[in-house]
């Protein structure tokens, strides 16, 4: 237990013996050696709690509570952490919980809180990376204040309802790569962050058509004065997914999805194979041979066994060690008759 140095929880608490106060003179569960604390529920950072665990570098928190509580101690060699709010939250509590020294990435998931408390992360020394998701702020109008963010070099906001952001590059100096994903009220990116000198890449979707508008025109303006390394990267709005049991998710329209097994792979292996497997003019051909019914007979007869052992395959993929012998031996079948009846039709055609 003592040499342990990951621990990742899905939406636990820590148990009671956290948070039991102990000896100066017993240390026997002290984690000295833990670096890493992922996804534990409502955490409590009090001293109790974080003097058994005082070397973590990376600490993931899930918050379901609507009590919050102020705290004063803080872990001195904490570098990355990840925070997601089921509720929302004050600005009191999250600067209690953010200070530590040395933080140079945070995560923030429906925090929402004001624009006005930004100052919470700009005041960070060595803060250099920032992610704020699904409303972490909110609010109509952000002023970022001079002085703040002297680090930063990446900044991600996905989702939010900020409509003017009025910033210059004096306000992120080392800001190297700038997502805006799901902005759809933002009316523009300020024309001065395409002057920051470090500035590599800005991306954005398609949920803003003024926000396109706005990256255009400091494209245009940047090449204009000759910066041609500055790089634009326009993507599909990402919809949110929201998991589920049994590896399911959900997105925004409400639709279930699974995920790709190499099962399916064996529901159509003609027109898999027919595709894939031929050049696109013999592929042709072989369809346009297929168009008589006697000729398409003979096909199906002839892939007859090949599709019941292709059934009966399905059966052995289930098994342990059968998964991908069960693909190479149905798939190797498969190509030897097609090859086999292209074949043969040339020579007829031929004939």
């Amino acid at each position: 237990m003592p040499q342990l140095r990951h621990i990742k929880i899905s939406l636990a608490s820590l148990p009671p013996v956290f948070s039991i106060p102990f000896p100066d003179s017993d240390k026997h569960f002290v984690l000295e050696n833990l670096e890493t604390l992922l996804m534990v529920q409502d955490l409590g950072m009090t001293k109790h709690v974080l003097e058994k665990m005082p070397n973590v570098k990376k600490m993931g928190i899930h918050y379901n509570t609507i009590l919050w509580h102020v705290y004063d101690v803080h872990l001195q060699k904490l570098e990355t952490l990840k925070i997601v709010f089921d509720s929302p939250t004050n600005s009191t509590f999250l600067r209690s919980i953010t200070s530590a020294p040395r933080l140079k990435k945070i995560t923030l998931e429906r925090g929402r809180i004001g624009w006005e408390d930004m100052t919470i992360f700009g005041s960070l020394p060595n803060l250099e990376a920032l992610k704020l998701h699904e409303f972490a702020f909110i609010g109509p109008v952000w002023v970022p204040i001079d002085g703040e963010f002297p680090k930063l070099k990446f900044l991600h906001i996905w989702e939010t309802d900020l409509e003017h952001w009025r910033a210059d590059k004096t306000h992120f100096p080392s800001l190297e790569h700038l997502i805006l994903w799901k902005c759809s009220k933002l009316v523009e990116i300020p024309p001065c962050i395409g002057e920051i000198d470090t500035l590599e890449i800005i991306e954005i979707d398609y949920s803003s058509f003024s926000v396109m508008k706005s990256a255009k025109d400091i494209l245009n303006d940047q090449q204009n004065q000759g910066n041609e390394g500055l790089q634009f990267i326009f993507r599909p709005t990402k919809a949110r997914i929201t998991p589920l049991k049994f590896g399911l998710w959900q997105d925004d329209s409400g639709v279930i999805h699974r995920p790709k097994r190499k099962l399916d792979m064996l529901r159509s292996p003609v027109q898999a194979l027919q595709d894939s497997l031929l050049s696109e003019s013999s592929a042709q051909a072989f369809r346009d041979s297929l168009s008589s019914e006697s000729s398409a007979q003979a096909f199906r007869d002839s892939l007859s066994s090949e599709c019941l052992a292709a059934q009966g395959y399905q059966g052995y993929w289930l098994s342990k060690q059968g998964a991908s012998r069960a693909i190479q031996l149905v798939s190797s079948k498969m190509m030897m008759t097609l090859k086999r009846l292209v074949e043969r039709l040339r020579r007829r055609g031929r004939d």
